[in-house]
């Protein structure tokens, strides 16, 4: 019924209608012909044409569902390159009175900007007891059009009968406060669902010629909406970028995604990230914040490695330190995910180790890369094995990382390059994708959005 309906809209518009009639001159025609042909064969014009008219519906009935098939095989593709485009430049001319977040002499750029500088909002030593999080007496409602299809769109682009997909109580941001040197962000309540109908894919088409970003945002004002008047559910994501000491040298912890996350798959990432919502922020006093967030995702992301490489009691003061120390360096709005808000930290661990110590490790296999200023760690066996259990169990793996990157901190962006891909896919803008990478021995690793801006913010400090 779907794709009925998006041909009758189509056919709909002024320029195609004449295709209704030129369509029913033809079926109208096809019909008349064998009945001609029963009572009278001795017209010219039709004495060649001779067909059994049920034969050729059954035909056009087999071909019909035919293309039907192949039209839903290629609409349930839920790759990311049908969810946003993989190109800065298509953001460039969308907002092109934004400025975009960008790095490396500005030869780096990114898809999105930098939301303090935007509000002229300027800081000092931010930690984690400085931020505040509000949760208020309200919920997010999805714009009519959206939550209209919500259905249709969930079962086409996410397939929401996986596991994978949890529909999770969120933390949708409505207004961000800043006085007195501290952050106060204030919250309403919604689901994962609801911020995959808005800000993960954008350029879904709701109706024909209609994106979800044109829904949502007018694209003649060539900006962004503010928090505070935006119709995306936009739950706020937090991300920090980690360093610790190999042999005196400064290593940031690099994360590599797996191919079943919902976004950025199979790139690298910050330290430890996320999504503010619920479950991962509210504490035992009932109450959210950041602190309870971090203390969760240390835990699911990186207790596990830390442990590999260091003795297991350092990971108790590592996470305290963390929560003590930490600083944040920047918020950005994600234009990929339309303004999607998030926060960025730094923290300069002082847990010191040795390359003996961490060849030594049993969870990962190790591998050095240009002149060990690269290591990387990959899941051996044992530890496959561990997560295969836990989906065997129907339990959900929270760690989403497949591997680690150890990479030195004064060396990371000489490995920085711009990828640019041709393609022909309707997804692409200008015929090309754009990805930053990090070209190591000529090794590639594409960098997801969180992870630049996050080296971006650091390399500002």
């Amino acid at each position: 019924m779907h794709i009925i309906e998006t041909i009758n809209i189509i056919l709909s518009r002024s320029k195609y209608r004449f295709l209704y009639l030129f369509l029913i001159i033809i079926i109208c025609v096809s019909i008349i012909i064998p009945i001609i042909n029963t009572f009278n064969h001795n017209i010219i014009i039709l004495k060649n044409i001779n067909y059994d008219i049920t034969k050729a519906s059954d035909y056009i009935e087999i071909f019909i569902i035919l293309i039907t098939t192949v039209i839903l095989y290629i609409k349930s593709n839920k790759s990311e390159l049908n969810r946003y485009k993989e190109n800065y430049n298509f953001y460039k001319n969308k907002y092109s009175k934004l400025e975009l977040i960008s790095l490396k002499n500005k030869t780096i750029i990114s898809s999105s900007i930098d939301y303090l500088k935007l509000k002229h909002i300027y800081f000092n030593n931010i930690n984690l007891k400085d931020i505040e999080f509000i949760l208020n007496d309200c919920n997010y409602s999805l714009p009519f059009l959206i939550e209209e299809k919500g259905r249709e769109i969930l079962i086409e682009k996410f397939n929401i009968q996986e596991k994978t997909d949890y529909n999770g109580l969120t933390l949708s941001l409505k207004s961000i406060d800043f006085y007195d040197n501290k952050l106060k962000f204030n919250f309403c309540k919604s689901y994962y669902f609801q911020y995959l109908l808005t800000n993960m894919i954008p350029e879904y088409e709701i109706i024909p010629n209609l994106t979800i970003r044109d829904l949502v945002e007018s694209p003649s004002t060539k900006k962004l909406n503010s928090i505070d008047d935006s119709l995306a559910e936009n739950h706020l994501g937090i991300s920090s970028l980690i360093s610790i000491n190999i042999d005196n040298e400064t290593f940031l912890i690099i994360p590599k995604r797996t191919n079943d996350t919902t976004v950025f798959k199979g790139q690298l990432s910050p330290s430890v990230s996320g999504a503010a919502n619920i479950q991962t922020c509210k504490n035992d006093m009932d109450e959210v914040s950041i602190n309870n967030f971090f203390k969760l995702e240390l835990e699911e992301e990186l207790k596990y490695f830390i442990e590999s490489i260091f003795k297991k009691n350092e990971y108790i003061e590592f996470s305290t330190n963390f929560i003590k120390e930490t600083k944040l360096i920047g918020i950005s709005r994600e234009l990929k995910r339309l303004g999607k808000p998030e926060l960025f930290f730094y923290y300069s661990s002082s847990l010191s180790t040795s390359i003996d110590l961490v060849n030594q490790n049993r969870c990962y296999d190790v591998e050095f890369l240009d002149k060990s200023n690269v290591i990387v760690f990959t899941t051996n066996n044992k530890e496959k094995e561990r997560r295969k259990k836990l989906k065997e169990n129907n339990n959900i793996d929270l760690n989403e990382n497949e591997s680690y990157l150890l990479i030195r901190y004064d060396k990371i962006m000489n490995f920085m390059e711009e990828e640019k891909i041709k393609s022909k896919s309707k997804s692409s803008y200008q015929g090309y994708e754009i990805y930053n990478i990090l070209n190591i021995n000529n090794r590639k690793f594409k960098l997801s959005e969180s992870l630049l801006i996050n080296l971006s913010f650091i390399n500002n400090l």
